[in-house]
């Protein structure tokens, strides 16, 4: 019987993995936070009283399984950010943001008009993505940010929520913001895309992300984001790592239930 439950117990947990990656593709360090913190609870848990469906049959081993928890979360949190360089075809994204330490990147490819989707993707508001707005109430309580204000969630959130950074092309859109790592209230003040571009204050990250669309042919077309987050120093992007690793799975399903809404808005037009 129980040589069945663990079998079954891990084929659910290789299907949820496996459905947790197409909205959350797997980043090593993030995943080893949330194994690390995973295992530190089931630890303290098994310290109480050892949880024998874990294989944990006293509180010694469930001590062994918080302290290895522990490590595996500060391996995950301290984990090194390399300097990253797209290896895709030019984009506009390139042209803010061509070096990047952090960066998360969604498609998906949908029967439908390029014009359709272009419209569609500049029209999409916060109203029609609930989940994002339930998230982003979630992490701004978290990171002691700023409250959504009402007005704003009935407007696109293309030209409204981030600086234009590029607009010329119907096809791909690049916004941005600048942002300081673990100091709540307003970011610094960047409102063109000049003051971006020039914009080297140490202490801060900046970010920049696209939504683009492709023509594949036959009636098909590439639906993408890419998000990019380049430190200005490097004590800027150890404080912003810590917080990435964090926030990025509800940063990922966000883009996810956006690309979605996109899609949604275009079928009905």
């Amino acid at each position: 019987m129980r040589t069945f439950m663990a079998t079954f117990a891990a084929a659910v947990l290789i299907i949820a993995l496996f459905w947790a990656n197409h909205y959350v593709p797997f980043q090593f360090p993030v995943l080893a936070v949330y194994l690390g913190f995973g295992l530190a609870g089931v630890g303290i848990l098994s310290i109480i009283r050892p949880i024998k469906a874990f294989r944990i049959n006293s509180r010694k081993r469930g001590c062994l399984f918080f302290a290895a928890g522990i490590l595996i979360f500060t391996l995950g949190m301290e984990w090194p950010a390399p300097t990253i360089l797209s290896g895709r075809p030019h984009q506009r994204i390139d042209d803010f943001v061509p070096a990047y330490q952090f960066y998360e990147y969604h498609e998906v490819t949908v029967h439908a008009p390029q014009d359709v989707l272009s419209k569609a993707m500049r029209e999409v508001s916060l109203a029609d993505i609930p989940v994002a707005v339930w998230l982003l109430r979630i992490r701004a309580m978290a990171s002691g940010g700023m409250e959504i204000p009402q007005s704003i969630l009935t407007k696109p959130i293309i030209g409204n929520l981030f600086v234009t950074l590029d607009g010329s092309d119907p096809y791909e859109y690049v916004g941005g913001m600048v942002m300081t790592p673990g100091v709540s209230g307003p970011p610094p003040a960047v409102f063109t895309p000049g003051e971006f571009l020039s914009f080297t204050s140490p202490g801060n990250v900046k970010v920049a992300f696209n939504m683009k669309v492709v023509d594949l042919g036959n009636g098909m077309c590439r639906l993408s984001s890419e998000t990019r987050v380049a430190g200005t120093d490097k004590g800027a992007q150890k404080k912003f790592a810590k917080y990435w690793r964090v926030i990025y799975p509800g940063s990922a399903i966000i883009r996810r239930v956006w690309l979605n809404a996109i899609i949604a808005k275009a079928s009905d037009k």
